[in-house]
């Protein structure tokens, strides 16, 4: 069985429901031969931020390339793993595990991220900002209503669709996988 997180964005005013992706996005080691395969387990997971994106007129998600700074923070912040973690401090560099962290870090180093949207490559994307589970610099494009965002934890066995991109950030392949 696996767990999956799901998030979506609902209206206040329409109760509209706005799924975002639920496909997994996986970066394929450099220099790697073959097909990327998940079960071969060298591969890291990429780092998103969450967007509305128009030309899909949904949720999505855009890649996110942590800046140096943020790996040095993150790399001190693990080093202490004694000492409790800031209540209310989210960080997806806090919660992989050390191969992954050390992946990214290798192989993300100076890049810049497209800014482009995961689902359909377009860039007329506005990035979401939260404030608790609301968001604050968008409204429903459709009625105008507030938006919250909605998360919850999916405990499953199913097929699962990976989409496989080299470190530089271009995709490189799909994948079908039940887990």
């Amino acid at each position: 069985m696996s767990s999956l997180l799901a998030e979506s964005l609902f209206c206040l005013e329409c109760e509209e429901r706005h799924p975002f992706p639920s496909e997994m996005r996986l970066y394929q080691p450099p220099g790697k031969e073959g097909t990327p395969a998940y079960r071969d387990w060298d591969w890291a997971v990429m780092l998103t931020d969450r967007v509305w994106c128009f030309q899909c007129e949904r949720p999505a998600y855009v890649e996110r390339v942590p800046s140096q700074r943020e790996f040095e923070v993150a790399a001190k912040v693990r080093s202490l793993p004694d000492r409790p973690r800031l209540p209310n401090v989210e960080d997806e560099l806090l919660e992989i595990d050390s191969a992954q962290f050390e992946f990214l870090a290798k192989h993300l180093a100076g890049r810049q991220p497209s800014g482009c949207c995961l689902a359909c490559g377009s860039t007329s994307v506005r990035h979401l900002q939260l404030a608790i589970d609301r968001v604050v610099n968008l409204k429903h494009p459709f009625c105008g209503g507030s938006l919250r965002i909605d998360r919850v934890y999916v405990n499953g066995f199913g097929p699962k669709t990976i989409h496989w991109f080299a470190v530089n950030g271009s995709q490189i392949g799909g994948q079908n996988d039940q887990f």
